[in-house]
C-alpha cells in the first residue's frame, strides 16, 4: 500500500481558490442577468414611472456614468481606466491572500469573491456602455419629501457585502491576523525543557 501524499502548498492554494471563484462568477452572472432584465423591462427616465417592489424600494433604470455617487461623470474613460486597475488589484490581492495567509479563512475568501465578482460586473458595463446600469431604488418618504440612496445594483450590493465582512472580520476577530509566528511561539512555549536540551544537544 502506498503511503498517503502529503498536501503540498500548491494544491492547497487551488482549494481555497474555488471559493472565490466561484462566488465571483456567481456574482457576475447575477449581476449581468439582472442588468439585462432591466434593459429590457424598465423605462430608462430617472425619477419618472418605477416599479413598486416594497414601501421604500422600486426598480428604477438610471446609467451612471461616473464612479461612486456619480463622481467624475463627465469622464467615462477615466473611470473606466480607474476600475479596470482597481479589478486587477483586487484580484492580486485575493491570489497574494490565498498564498500567504495562515490559517484559511473561508469567509476572508467568500468576501473576495463577492468584492472581485461584483467589480467585474460594473467593469464589463463601462466597457460595453460607457456607464454602469443602475436599477435598484432605495428611498425613506417624510411627508411630501423623498430621501433616496443613490440607485444601485446587484455588484453594488456584492461589493458593499465583501467589505462589510471584512470590516467585521478586521474589528471584531483576529482571523485576518497572520498566526504562523504565533504557533511558532506557541510550540516552543508548550515544548518541555529536556526536549529544548536535547534539541540543543
Amino acid at each position: 500500500m502506498n503511503p498517503a501524499k502529503p498536501d503540498t502548498p500548491s494544491s492547497n492554494n487551488a482549494g481555497r481558490a474555488w471559493l472565490p471563484l466561484l462566488t465571483g462568477l456567481a456574482v457576475l452572472v447575477a449581476d449581468l442577468a439582472s442588468k439585462e432584465w432591466a434593459l429590457r423591462a424598465l423605462s430608462p427616465v430617472l425619477y419618472g414611472p418605477r416599479v413598486k417592489i416594497l414601501p421604500g424600494l422600486d426598480f428604477m433604470l438610471a446609467y451612471n456614468t461616473g464612479g461612486a455617487f456619480s463622481i467624475f461623470h463627465d469622464q467615462p474613460w477615466l473611470i473606466t481606466t480607474g476600475s479596470a486597475l482597481i479589478t486587477v488589484g483586487i484580484a492580486i490581492w485575493c491570489a497574494l491572500f490565498i498564498r500567504r495567509h495562515e490559517p484559511d479563512v473561508p469567509s476572508a475568501r467568500l468576501a473576495f469573491g463577492l468584492i472581485l465578482g461584483g467589480a467585474v460586473g460594473n467593469l464589463i458595463d463601462r466597457v460595453r456602455f460607457q456607464y454602469v446600469v443602475d436599477f435598484i431604488h432605495a428611498y425613506v418618504r417624510i411627508g411630501d419629501s423623498e430621501y433616496a440612496w443613490p440607485t444601485f445594483n446587484v455588484a453594488d450590493m456584492a461589493i458593499v457585502c465583501g467589505i462589510g465582512i471584512f470590516l467585521f472580520l478586521s474589528l471584531f476577530t483576529n482571523k485576518l491576523e497572520p498566526a504562523r509566528a504565533e504557533s511558532a511561539e506557541k510550540k516552543e512555549s508548550e515544548t518541555p525543557p529536556e526536549k529544548l536540551d536535547e534539541q540543543v544537544g
